[in-house]
């Protein structure tokens, strides 16, 4: 469990590493999203969270994680 922010940044570089060299690992996608909406980057938790759809659209929590993009498009919006 990550407990401050400056974990939360370390976790996401090392996400992005991984990223660039296998960009199929869509529960990395979903790991990021997770983090960026912990620190109310929701712009980037979309984002990340849009990868992840594309990347494992058979997800069968697949109606969660749409519901979820959309609250933080909602609160992304009202920043």
């Amino acid at each position: 469990v990550l407990t401050d922010e400056k974990e939360y940044f370390r976790a996401l570089a090392e996400y992005n590493k991984v990223l660039k060299s296998a960009p199929y690992l869509s529960e990395i996608y979903y790991k990021a999203a997770l983090i960026y909406a912990q620190l109310k980057d929701y712009k980037n938790a979309v984002s990340y969270i849009k990868d992840y759809i594309k990347t494992n659209p058979d997800d069968p929590d697949m109606k969660k994680i749409k519901k979820q993009m959309i609250n933080w498009e909602i609160l992304g919006s009202e920043e």
